[in-house]
């Protein structure tokens, strides 16, 4: 029985057409696959820069400066596993459909997004000076009241034990 698949092996590459081609003569076009993952894509219009995908990256190809609003990725360390993907809150994010171009230089793709300025805290204040806001009070219950104190008592009682030494 192995031999009549051996048979039908030999005869269908004996007179089929091959497998491959001559390449510089020939090129036969690239094809896109449904499962095939190409690069990554980012839409820098919807990108809050948040730093999800920088966290979710394996390989740490991805690097996310908010306070710069840039957004970089190492295409050769990246290994198209499409985690930054699904991680991203916005969607911004996506697996282009063909492979990335091939170059000769190892460069960072970076993006750049303007980031707006934060006004002043206080007015007529400055710089180390400004004081900031109070927090507000939180109302506990009588029972977190009681843990508080506890854990108070046996700071206290800590601490003058140490003095004593």
């Amino acid at each position: 029985m192995g031999s009549f698949k051996l048979g039908k092996m030999t005869l269908r590459s004996l007179f089929g057409k091959p497998a491959t081609v001559q390449y510089p003569a020939e090129q036969v076009p690239a094809m896109s696959y449904e499962h095939m993952r190409g690069h990554v894509e980012c839409d820098m219009d919807t990108c809050i820069l948040c730093g999800m995908c920088q966290r979710a990256c394996p390989v740490g190809a991805i690097v996310v400066d908010r306070k710069g609003g840039t957004w970089s990725i190492d295409q050769y360390r990246c290994i198209q596993c499409a985690s930054c993907t699904r991680e991203c809150p916005k969607s911004c994010l996506s697996m282009g459909a063909s492979c990335a171009p091939a170059t000769t230089d190892l460069a960072v793709t970076t993006l750049h997004k303007p980031v707006e300025e934060k006004p002043a805290t206080g007015e007529g204040t400055s710089g180390a000076g400004a004081e900031k806001p109070a927090r507000k009070k939180v109302q506990l219950t009588p029972e977190q009241e009681a843990r508080v104190a506890a854990a108070r008592a046996r700071k206290a009682a800590k601490e003058a034990t140490r003095a004593d030494v």
